[in-house]
Order: structure tokens, then sequence, then C-alpha cells
């Protein structure tokens, strides 16, 4: 029997040779040319951006700004920009950067053009203009030159901006400072003057409110004294009248002083009489007291009888009710005698009398109780008016006392009346002569009052004028200071709205480039070969699988006709393949890690899972190689990894491709080895790893039941298998 599973069967036929063993070696350096040579190739590319020649052509011109500075910021970016040495900077001509860009000399060529100071001068001016500087590329000399160059250009531009932007922003500061400084000392001025102005405008209103006090007094003078005039002679007149009118008092007074007797002797018997009354009615208001007292305990006890009332004749009713029912049954019973019997007529005689005597009985009860009830009303009648009556008594009372002071006090008044009625009388006899002599002085007096009557209205005109021109004066001082005060408050308000900087240098650095971008990385990658060594290292096991199966057999077709099972053909074909995947992936990342530095994050998962990825490669092809054949099947695989290639997003995220690489995306294999060989290399292990692993397992079983289903229908020999329609 042929020894189907033997681990060297298929592998023997090729160390007869030397040529067919280093066939086998080179196999297994096959992924070599994909993995190491291709990652070590474009490891890390930017940082060798310096070897990259670019012109720099600096046709700019100096300007001088209106404050006397001279600005040539052409030069300054051409030496912040060579300085930083991040190309190969050449600085040329325009002609000779023109031919050196066309010949490939040059990568690209950078131009300061000759308005770039003006441009940045403009700034300061009322229509500022961005400052151009000019980039030319010429993608003869490759696209991905461009790339790389556009992304450095962007980063010149932004270190650009950002000094120009700090030196005119510096500028600009500097500038406010100074309008700051400016606006501090107007401010000032502005604060003395409102001072002055509120000064003028206080005393301009006090000279304005004094001379108004001036003039109107003097009116009121003129007023007065022209008013006083005319009493002057109506005092002349009226003296002559009060003369005669005080002789005329003195006998009144006479006359009031002997009535004032009379007065005083009748108020001291008005008096006695008062007092007389307010002793009896004192008498009169405690015996109402009382009888309010005792009317409503009677009526409170005519209450109970009548309720004692009611109550008996109920009883007598029903007493009386309870007899003439019996009554009725011994009626009833006399009547049952025999007429022979001789007691029948004395009872029925005596039960009638009962009857009338019950009867009129009921009716005096019903008399008694209904009196009562009359009784008891008249006595809650007699209560409620009698403590009215006793509180009549008692204000009559209180007023008859009253009345006996008052006549105590109008006999006291009209005995001091009488005194002071003597006096008076003897007061008007001073005020008689005194009237006299007031009557001749009243002429001299109303002579002298007409002349200050004339002077005080001379007086009112010239300090009515005063007190016009003071005011106007007030109203332009108080037009001033409100000026002054909206000039102060708005140079403060001014002021506040311009801000100072202590240190502008500092301050124009961040304002001119106000945001800072911080960079962090999960997972960094070390390098550029790091970060798409995934994507090669899946295409360069994807690759070894290919050329192994172009060495090797699939299956045996002399074990086909062996009487041993399906899976140990596909398993006897496959165990050698295996073997030389493991020996492709030892080499690969003994290059990768021993030359180029790869530094797997989690080594032994990262070789594990290369082991897997190689045998899930394997396993795939030799399926389709078994169910295809060697010709069509090697076609089949590599389109597929065409479409692997693709839809991987080994180098550009998937997302950014179209629908139809997208779906391809999410079936095709080589999306999980990229996204195992990331979460190994640089990874966490998160579950995306567990994802891929379990596909790849997936993946290795269903490929060899499908090679197994394929062997054992390979069993089976057509006209086609033996004359195939393709050959490779």
């Amino acid at each position: 029997m042929i020894r189907t599973m033997r681990f060297g069967t298929e592998l023997r036929r090729f160390f007869r040779t030397k040529m067919t063993s280093l066939a086998i070696l080179v196999a297994i350096c096959i992924p070599l040319l994909y993995g190491a040579l291709y990652l070590w190739a474009f490891w890390n590319p930017y940082d060798r951006l310096d070897h990259l020649a670019v012109a720099i052509v600096n046709e700019d011109r100096a300007v001088t700004t209106s404050d006397g500075t001279v600005v040539h910021a052409g030069s300054d970016v051409e030496k912040a920009i060579v300085d930083k040495h991040t190309l190969d900077w050449h600085e040329t001509t325009a002609s000779e950067a023109t031919s050196g860009l066309a010949a490939n000399t040059y990568y690209a060529v950078v131009t300061i053009p000759e308005n770039f100071s003006a441009s940045v001068a403009s700034v300061s001016g009322s229509s500022p203009i961005a400052a151009p500087i000019n980039v030319t590329y010429d993608d003869a000399n490759g696209y991905t030159t461009r790339t790389l160059l556009a992304s450095v250009m962007r980063e010149l531009r932004s270190g650009v901006s950002a000094t120009l932007g700090e030196s005119m922003v510096e500028r600009t500061l500097l500038g406010l400072n100074d309008i700051s400084t400016g606006l501090t000392t107007a401010h000032s001025g502005a604060v003395t003057l409102a001072d002055g102005t509120s000064a003028l405008s206080t005393g301009a209103a006090k000279a304005a409110d004094g001379a108004s006090a001036v003039s109107s007094g003097a009116s009121t003078l003129a007023t007065g004294a022209a008013q006083a005039a005319t009493g002057a002679g109506q005092l002349q007149v009226g003296a002559a009248s009060l003369a005669d009118g005080a002789a005329q008092a003195d006998s009144g007074a006479q006359q009031l002083a002997a009535g004032a007797g009379t007065l005083a002797s009748s108020a001291g018997s008005l008096a006695s009489g008062a007092q007389s009354l307010s002793s009896g009615l004192g008498q009169a208001s405690t015996g109402a007291s009382a009888l309010a007292s005792a009317s409503t305990q009677l009526a409170a006890g005519a209450t109970s009888v009548s309720q004692g009332n009611q109550a008996l004749a109920a009883a007598l009713a029903s007493t009386a009710d309870n007899s003439a029912s019996t009554l009725t049954t011994l009626g009833e019973l006399v009547a049952a005698l025999p007429d022979s019997d001789p007691r029948k007529a004395s009872l029925t005689t005596e039960l009638a009398t009962l009857s009338g005597t019950l009867g009129a009985l009921k009716s005096q009860s019903q008399t008694v109780a209904t009196g009562a009830a009359g009784v008891a009303t008249g006595a809650s009648t007699l209560a409620q008016e009698a403590p009215a009556l006793s509180q009549g008594v008692a204000a009559s009372a209180q007023g008859a006392q009253q009345l006996a002071g008052g006549s105590s006090q109008l006999s006291a008044g009209a005995t001091q009346l009488a005194t002071k009625a003597g006096e008076l009388a003897a007061g008007t006899q001073k005020v008689s002569a005194g009237a006299s002599q007031l009557a001749d002085k009243s002429g001299e007096l109303a002579t002298g009052v007409a002349q200050v009557s004339d002077g005080a209205t001379t007086l009112a005109g010239g300090a009515s004028d005063l007190a016009t021109g003071t005011r106007q004066v007030a109203d332009g001082a108080t037009s001033a200071d409100e000026g002054a005060a909206k000039l102060r408050d708005g140079l403060k308000t001014a002021l506040d709205k311009v801000p100072t900087f202590d240190n502008a240098a500092s301050t124009a650095t961040v304002m001119s480039d106000p945001v800072s971008l911080d960079s962090g990385w999960s997972n960094e990658a070390s390098s550029m070969g790091e970060g798409y060594a995934p994507y090669f290292v899946g295409l360069a096991l994807y690759v070894g699988a290919l050329i192994l199966w172009m060495l090797l057999r699939p299956i045996s077709k002399r074990s086909l006709a062996a009487p041993v099972s399906a899976l140990r053909l596909v398993l006897s074909g496959a165990l050698p393949s295996w073997a030389l995947g493991l020996a492709q992936v030892a080499v690969l990342f003994g290059v990768l890690i021993g030359a180029l530095g790869l530094h797997p994050t989690h080594l032994v998962a990262t070789l594990a899972f290369a082991v897997l990825v190689s045998i899930a490669f394997v396993s795939l092809q030799q399926t389709i190689a078994i169910w295809l054949g060697p010709a069509v099947g090697r076609l089949v695989v590599l389109v597929l990894l065409m479409l692997q290639l693709t839809s991987a997003g080994g180098t550009f995220p998937a997302a950014t491709t179209p629908l139809f690489f997208r779906v391809l995306h999410v079936i095709l294999p080589m999306t999980r080895v990229v996204d195992g060989f990331r979460e190994s290399l640089t990874g966490d292990l998160s579950s995306v790893f567990a994802t891929s692993v379990t596909y790849l397992v997936v993946l290795i079983a269903l490929n060899v039941g499908m090679a197994t289903w394929g062997a054992a229908r390979l069993r089976t020999w057509t006209i086609t298998r033996l004359h195939p329609d393709v050959t490779l």
C-alpha cells in the first residue's frame, strides 16, 4: 500500500537533484520578495525627504512702510525655509528652476513672488492682501512624490504663516498699546475738564438761583411797599375809627362785668339742682339693674313651670286616654251583664260619670299648660327688655352727673368772667388813649412808605435783568458740563475696550497661532514599514502558498487509486505544504525582526497567527486546485489575489473604496489577515484578533472538507480530465 500519510512522500522527489532542492529553497524564500523586500524599500521614507531636490526662487522686493520700517519678508521666509533642511533646497533663478523641473533635476519649484513683502506690509493698511507663495509640481516625477511634497509644503506654509502672523500681530498689539496710552492721557484731561465744568455749572447755578432770589425779593419788596403805602393810609383812617371804638368798648366792658356777676349766681343754682338729679337717677339705675336680674330668673322659672305643665298635661292626656280605653272595656263588660242584674244600671251610671270627669280633667290640664306657656313668654320678654331699661337709666344718671359737673364749671367760669370783665374795662380806657396817638402818627408813616415803594419798584426791575443774565450763564455752564461728562465717559468706555499687552511678543505668538494640535496614539506604529507590515506579510504568505502549489501537487493521482479515504489523500498533499509554509513564516519573520527591526507587540501571537494564515491560504488554494484543476485553479487564485489586495483595506481604509470592494472587504480572508496582524503587531489582542483567528480556523476546516469532497469526486475519471481544455 502506498504510504499516503508519510510526511516526505511528496517532498522526496525534490531532493533527488540540486536543482529541485534549490526550487524548494526558492519557494521558501519567495515571501521575502513581497514581505521583507517591499517593507525594506518603504520602511520609513519620511526620514529621507531631505534627499528630494526642490528649487526655491526669491523674486520678492523689499518695501518701506509709512512709519519708515523696511519689510523684506521674502528673504526672511527663504532663510527660514532653507535653514530647516526639511528638503534638499536649491536657491536658483526662475529660469534655472524651470529648466531643472523639466529635466527632472528638481521635484518641485517654490517661488516667492515680487509682491510678497508688499502683501505682508498691507496688513497694516485698509486693504490687506494675503502674501502668496507659489509651488509648481511635475507629476512626471511621480504622483506619490507630489503627495509627499504637498504634505511638506503644507507644514511649511503653516510655519511661515505663524512666523509672519506673529510679527504682524506684534505690530498690531504695539499699536493698540499706543492707542491705549493716548486714550489714557485723553481720559485724564477729560476728567479734569469735567471737574472744572462741573464746578462752573454748580457756581453758575448758585449765582442764577441767588439772582432769582434777589429778583423775587425785590419784586416782593416793591409789592409789599405799595401795599404798605396803601395800608398806611388805611391805618390812618382805621386809627381814628379805633379811637371811637375803644370808647365804645370801654362802655361795653362795664356792662359785661355786671352781666358776668349775674351769670355766676345762676350757674351755682343750676349746679346744685343737677347734683340732686344725678343722685336720684343713680338710685333708679340700681333698681333697674336689680329688675333685669330678677326678670332673668323669673323667665327661667316660668320656662321651667311651662315645661312642667306641658309634661303634666301630656301625662294627664295619656292617663285619660288609657282610662277611657279602660272605661270602654268596663262598659262593654257591664253591657254584657244581664238586664236582670241589679248592678248593671248603677255601674253604667258610674262609668258615664267617670268618663265625663276624665274629659274635664284633660281639658283643664291643657288650659293650664297653655297659660303656663304664656307666662313663660311674658317673663322671657321682660327679661329681654329689662337690660335695655337698666342701660337707659344708667346713661341718664351719667348725663345728670356730667350736667352737674358742667354747671359747676360754668359757675366758676362766670365768676372768672366777671373778674376779667372788670380788667377789660380798665384796659379799654388805655386802648382808647393809644388809638388817639396812633391816628396822629399814621399820617407821617403813610408819607414815608410811599417813598419806599418807589425805590423798591426800581430795584425789582434791575434784579429781574440780573436774574435773566445769570440764568443764561448757568444754562451754558450746564451744557458744557454735560458735554465734558460725555467726553470723559466716552473716553473711559473706549479705554476699557482697548486691551493692553504687557508682553506683546508672547501674546503675538499665541494670537498668530492660537490652536495647538496635540496628537496621541493608541497602539502606535514605530514606522511606516511597521504600519504596512500586516498588509505585505499577508500578501507574502498568499504568494508563498501560490508558489508552493506550483511545485507541489494538491493531490497525488496515484493515491486516488489507492484504497484510502479521501481525507487521507487531502492531508497527504497538505502536510508537506503546511511544513513548507511554516518554513516560509520562519524565514520571513527572521528577516523582518532580525534585519529590518520589526518589533511585534505580541511576538508569540504574531508567529502563531502567521502560521495559521499560511495554513489557511495553503488549504484555500489546495481546495481551488482540486476542484478546478491546476491550470484554471492558478488563474482563479491570481484573480482572488487581486480582489483581496484591492478590498483588504491594507493601504487606504475600505470605507473610501467603491461599494463593490466594501462588500468584498467583509467576505474575503485577506481582511481578517490584515486585522489579525495589526492586533498582534501593534494592538492589544482585542476581540478583533479573536474574530480573525476564528475566521481562519473555520476557513481551514471548510477547505479541508471541500477538498475531501473534491478528492472523492476525482476518483471518477472523465474524458475532460484526461484531455483538459486549458493547460498552463
